[in-house]
């Protein structure tokens, strides 16, 4: 941000939009206007939409309101480090075109920050809705109390619970600078520029945000739902390889949490992470099965690896237990099916998400001879939709089991059209289809998106299949 004077501008308010005043534009709009706050400015970024959404903004009477149109093919990095350049607000939040805030929520969070002047940056819970404004549920990266994080705390507390920030309800004071970020997206310097050339990293900056304010400053989360947060199907995240910014995030975090009042112990727990998604990385990329011998082999050697790195930090268990379940899955000699000695890497309490839970009794089952499949109807052809890893584990340990896995459904279209281990990967309109033969759907979703995927599946089957998740599965008695 840049130094100018703001003493007369408590707060920012900048939305994002693009070629949406059809659509959810107006509502988003609507909603920031009628806040219980009104202390602040309103900042419109529109990234040149080629709809009447320069018209409708004008038409607006409300003095508040400041519009600014980008020129033709700038980034959306771009749109939205203008943002924290032109603000002139103290505060400010930067907000997106399809979410739709709460009447009380930038009351609540000033209130917040002025209550807590350590406070640096906070953000908020939100209700999921889809695209037709149905509320589907609530934020999956949560906690039960709102709390402030010390310098570090959210550095750490992010390897166990995953407390991902929604990027739109993050509030922002203006002592954190971004210079380093404006010059890399907004005027574009050069030598910022190629260290970052070539990086796919989408996704990766809505979690660096925080840890990057959070090396010196405490940041915070309310946990209170104070936007309806919508997901559809034409979101950024469905466009891209969402492996590569989640190793690209965890080495970056290992480096700010080095620079952190934290000790370095927990290096092995940062690179497990980057392991873990290494290995989603390599899975997903797999096209056919039975896996090669030499792949077979690779993968077996890196989980022994593993377990002899784990008995350092046990800790680092958890994130890799994936590689372990896979471990049990390739391996033919019986003795060898548990790596790890459970005694020494005990069941994870609950300040773990319910994902690496369930990765545990999975790897728990196959330790006892159990499978994913055994809550299955072996007669029904099953697809499976959600995350590629816990997907490319399930077809393995299905397939083992003798169940047909006739399908991955993908909404992430840079991904449609390949296979996953001898499955083909089809897009997820596709259940519309009155001759889809697609019987079953486990649900491999890692975040607790169950209610949300179902709610999608049944509005899109032509013929409701049966529903089930994996993590219903692996938890399940034998």
């Amino acid at each position: 941000m840049s130094d100018k004077k703001t003493d007369q501008i408590p707060l920012t308010v900048a939305l994002l939009t693009y070629n949406r005043c059809g659509s959810y534009l107006k509502k988003a709009v609507e909603a920031i206007l009628a806040q219980s706050y009104r202390e602040f400015e309103f900042l419109v970024l529109d990234n040149a939409s080629p709809d009447d959404t320069a018209q409708y903004i004008l038409s607006l009477d409300d003095t508040r309101i400041r519009y600014v149109r980008n020129a033709p093919g700038s980034s959306v990095e771009f749109n939205y480090m203008s943002a924290y350049h032109l603000a002139r607000g103290h505060r400010i939040i930067v907000t997106h075109d399809d979410d739709i805030m709460e009447r009380d929520m930038l009351e609540t969070q000033m209130q917040f920050m002025d209550t807590h002047p350590e406070v640096i940056l906070a953000w908020t819970g939100v209700t999921l809705i889809d695209g037709d404004d149905k509320v589907i549920g609530a934020n999956h990266h949560t906690l039960a109390d709102s709390r402030v994080f010390q310098p570090g705390e959210y550095l750490l507390n992010f390897l166990y619970s995953r407390l991902w920030p929604v990027p739109s309800t993050i509030i922002l004071d203006r002592r954190y600078s971004l210079t380093w970020q404006i010059g890399l997206h907004y005027f574009n310097t050069k030598t910022v520029k190629k260290s970052r050339r070539g990086k796919q990293v989408e996704g990766a900056e809505d979690a660096l945000f925080p840890a990057r304010a959070n090396v010196k400053h405490a940041v915070a989360f309310i946990a209170k739902p104070l936007m309806r947060y919508r997901l559809h199907l034409h979101q950024g995240t469905n466009n891209v390889n969402l492996s590569t910014p989640s190793i690209y995030l965890y080495k970056a975090m290992k480096r700010l949490a080095r620079k952190s009042p934290l000790a370095q112990q927990y290096d092995a727990l940062f690179d497990s992470y980057v392991d873990r998604f290494r290995l989603q990385q390599k899975m997903t990329g797999l096209e056919r099965y039975p896996l090669h011998p030499a792949t077979r082999q690779s993968l077996r050697k890196q989980a022994r690896s593993w377990s002899r790195q784990i008995s350092d930090c046990a800790e680092a268990f958890y994130p890799i237990l994936p590689l372990f379940i896979l471990h049990q899955l390739i391996s033919d000699d019986v003795d060898d099916l548990s790596p790890v000695s459970s005694q020494h890497c005990p069941s994870p309490d609950k300040s773990f998400t319910n994902a690496t839970q369930a990765f545990y009794a999975w790897y728990r089952k196959r330790v006892g001879g159990g499978s994913a499949a055994d809550g299955l109807d072996a007669t029904k052809k099953v697809a499976i939709l959600g995350s590629a890893l816990v997907a490319a584990l399930l077809i393995i340990d299905l397939k083992r089991a003798g169940i047909e896995v006739v399908a991955c459904l993908e909404s992430n279209v840079s991904r449609q059209g390949g296979t996953l281990l001898g499955v083909p990967i089809i897009p997820i309109h596709d259940l519309s289809q009155p001759d889809s033969p697609i019987q079953q759907v486990v649900l491999s979703s890692e975040k607790n998106q169950e209610a949300q995927l179902t709610q999608l599946i049944h509005k899109l089957a032509f013929k409701p299949p049966v529903i089930v998740s994996w993590k219903q599965l692996v938890f399940a008695e034998e």
